[in-house]
């Protein structure tokens, strides 16, 4: 199959839990109902008009750590935006310090967050425009009216890498083997840790999609997991599992 494949990168993250409150958590990796809406503002599709077409009956998402990544918890007094100056300004009362989850890159001084994304639609017009949109010899892309931004506003990011890849599938094999990015939870039967020291295991629930009124969907909740260090995970899956290569490496499609 033909996917389109491309990188996310910034120097800083923030996608909010949806089931934090006081403290504001946030997911290690960006779900995939947060990087559908990216590509809907690529194309310049208002909020919320976008929900039936990215379904996971339509389209297909993979999502990878291209550079290695952690969490920190930062103190972020934020603002009372109110329709008054005191509220813009920032002088508004009653403001009290909020723990912010934020993910950064293993040394952010040196380098940046890049989650390396294998799309699939089945409209292949559709993915020649994504193409089109990310795609510029220039190095920028062409957006028509959205500010990438990795999760909160406050979060700029910027796209690199597009390009269309032959994905191959292939069976999952009878022993351990190295799988990259998010695997699926329900679709592991074991996991060993060969390299100890470049395994920082991380087991998140994530969306994959919403109905029209911008719900979850039956099946849109997955329990993912996923290595936040450099290294691929050494999992043994279930029969029946389906994975793809891209060149040696070999990841699984959250769906």
């Amino acid at each position: 199959m033909k996917a389109l494949t491309f990188c996310i990168n910034g120097k800083m993250a923030h996608f909010r839990k949806y089931y934090s409150n006081s403290s504001v958590l946030s997911y290690l990796l960006p779900p995939v109902t947060t990087v559908k809406g990216i590509l809907a503002g690529l194309l310049g599709m208002p909020r919320d008009s976008y929900y039936e077409l990215f379904s996971n009956a339509n389209c297909k998402m993979a999502i990878l750590l291209d550079k290695p990544a952690r969490k920190i918890t930062q103190s972020l007094n934020l603002l009372l935006v109110e329709d008054t100056p005191q509220g813009l300004n920032g002088c508004a009362e009653n403001r009290s310090p909020t723990s912010t989850e934020l993910i950064i890159p293993e040394n952010i001084r040196s380098s940046f967050l890049s989650y390396r994304i294998y799309f699939w639609h089945r409209d292949d017009t559709l993915m020649q425009k994504l193409y089109q949109s990310i795609f510029s010899q220039t190095g920028s892309y062409q957006s028509k009216g959205i500010s990438l931004g990795l999760g909160s506003a406050y979060c700029l990011g910027w796209l690199s890498g597009c390009a269309f890849r032959e994905l191959t599938e292939v069976p999952p094999s009878e022993s351990f083997e190295p799988i990259y990015g998010a695997v699926l939870n329900h679709y592991i039967e074991s996991i060993t840790f060969p390299k100890m020291q470049d395994t920082t295991l991380s087991r998140e629930e994530t969306l994959t999609e919403f109905d029209q009124n911008r719900r979850p969907t039956l099946h849109s909740k997955k329990e993912i997991i996923v290595n936040a260090g450099p290294s691929p995970l050494s999992l043994k899956l279930k029969k029946g599992t389906v994975c793809y290569m891209d060149g040696n490496k070999k990841f699984m499609f959250l769906e």
